[in-house]
């Protein structure tokens, strides 16, 4: 295990401690392996310093992306990228295989992606899912919330550098089509 605390400044370099809740959290944090082979969503909790901290155990050794998804109050949704290593064993990096399959069957459902054309690099998309019960074949209809929202849906590039988390079946989308996207130069 491993304890991350993590601290917003503004630009004069004043802690923030105003986050807004923002689907329910302050701090949206995922952890990714450079491969993307390793994917965790977690949620640092607020210390009466401003800072926010959450304790986490990585699957192993390498190097590592952490997305901190945040939004100050009155300010603007914001991604942070931190790359990090982890010390420790690695095992050997996945690698990242197109899949076409558009079809996904997980803990008896099965859902559906369908995109409205081609998925081109660059060229705006939108994507429809259909959820059924696996067994049965019937749309499911009673979909619960989890924070805040019927669907989280989370696209990062390989190399790590372009990051979006959106909902979908939302209205808290932008002109861009996203909801939470961020400079990744850092």
């Amino acid at each position: 295990p491993a304890k991350l605390t993590f601290t917003v400044k503004d630009a004069s370099g004043a802690v923030v401690k105003n986050l807004a809740v923002v689907h329910e959290k302050t701090l949206h944090l995922l952890v990714v392996s450079k491969d993307l082979a390793d994917f965790s969503h977690i949620h640092p909790e607020a210390n009466a310093d401003g800072s926010l901290s959450v304790t986490h155990t990585f699957a192993s050794g390498g190097p590592y992306l952490l997305y901190a998804d945040y939004k100050p109050e009155g300010g603007k949704a914001t991604v942070d990228t931190i790359p990090v290593t982890v010390e420790g064993p690695q095992r050997a990096p996945e690698a990242l295989v197109a899949d076409t399959a558009l079809v996904k069957s997980v803990d008896g459902l099965t859902v559906t992606m369908r995109p409205d054309g081609a998925l081109k690099p660059g060229s705006p998309a939108t994507l429809y899912f259909d959820v059924k019960d696996a067994v049965s074949g019937n749309p499911v209809t009673n979909l619960e919330k989890y924070l805040s929202e019927y669907a989280h849906f989370v696209l990062i590039s390989q190399d790590g550098s372009e990051f979006l988390h959106a909902h979908p079946m939302s209205g808290d989308m932008d002109d861009s089509g996203d909801s939470h996207s961020g400079d990744m130069d850092h």
